[in-house]
């Protein structure tokens, strides 16, 4: 037989024999390629807005909140729990169950005492995001 068969038949077991090694052996191919889904909160990524940013301090007039949680790579975390805190007024959750699948928060801010209202949020529960914002009552 010629001696560069020979070398790659005996090249090719080898390296088969180390491929099923490492199958049988170690980890499914499916659990080490299957990419993992991230779904940590992530206080930077995450945003929240108020519109309008200003409103009357007659108990009637509003500011929606809205909140977004997003993974350290921006996409967005459904179902996850939203809590927004004002220094300044009433808030109301008025998210809906369409609103919590894309991952948002809506929130009614109401005050009868005029003022700047600071708002945070938190999402699940421990992470506060990074950002606030601020409605003027008057």
């Amino acid at each position: 037989m010629d001696k560069r068969f020979v070398s790659l038949v005996f090249l090719f077991l080898t390296a088969f024999g180390l491929f099923a090694i490492l199958v049988i052996f170690n980890k499914p191919i499916s659990r080490a390629t299957r990419a993992k889904e991230e779904t940590d909160v992530s206080a930077e990524k995450s945003g929240i807005l108020a519109f309008p940013v200003q409103a009357k301090a007659d108990g009637n007039s509003s500011s929606t909140i809205t909140v977004f949680s997003r993974n350290s790579k921006g996409e967005v975390l459904a179902n996850k729990a939203i809590e927004v805190k004002s220094t300044l007024g009433d808030v109301a959750n008025i998210t809906t169950e369409e609103n919590i699948k894309k991952g948002i928060g809506i929130f009614k801010l109401t005050s009868k005492v005029s003022g700047l209202a600071k708002i945070t949020a938190v999402v699940d529960k421990n992470v506060e995001i990074n950002h606030s914002v601020s409605v003027q009552f008057e």
